[in-house]
């Protein structure tokens, strides 16, 4: 089953096929995403139509921030096997949902009871540094 409206809210983890967003009419800060994987939701609009996104990596850098492991509800593969850092709070995009939602089609798997999603510490650090560093 892939992501559907009702698993778009703060905190909650879909993995969307790049080649979808970058053919795609949204907003985005930052680096264009070149590549697919996880990404975060950290905000949705107030009549829920659409929502912003940041993308998650495992790739260890020193000004990246962490996300501790019990901070990410239903962690499956790598979100659960390895240290996942939030790649740049610049790189964020926006956009209406039918966007990612359609790019969430063929790469996203999860069904509404195991959504993974970020919580607790981890999820403030990840608004604090998109507003550190200019996201959207």
């Amino acid at each position: 089953m892939s992501l559907s409206p009702a698993e778009i809210f703060p905190g909650s983890i879909a993995y969307f096929d790049h080649s979808l967003l970058a053919g795609a009419s949204f907003q985005y800060s930052g680096t264009l995403i070149t590549r697919s994987g996880p990404m975060v939701c950290y905000k949705v609009s107030g009549d829920s139509s659409s929502s912003f996104w940041t993308p998650l990596t495992t790739e260890y850098r020193p000004e990246r921030v962490p996300i501790a492991v019990g901070d990410i509800q239903n962690a499956y593969g790598a979100l659960a096997r390895t240290q996942n850092y939030l790649q740049d709070g610049r790189n964020t995009c926006t956009g209406d949902n039918a966007i990612f939602l359609a790019a969430a089609q063929s790469s996203d798997l999860f069904c509404p009871a195991t959504r993974p999603s970020i919580g607790g510490a981890s999820f403030a650090q990840i608004l604090a540094a998109i507003q550190t560093r200019g996201g959207l």
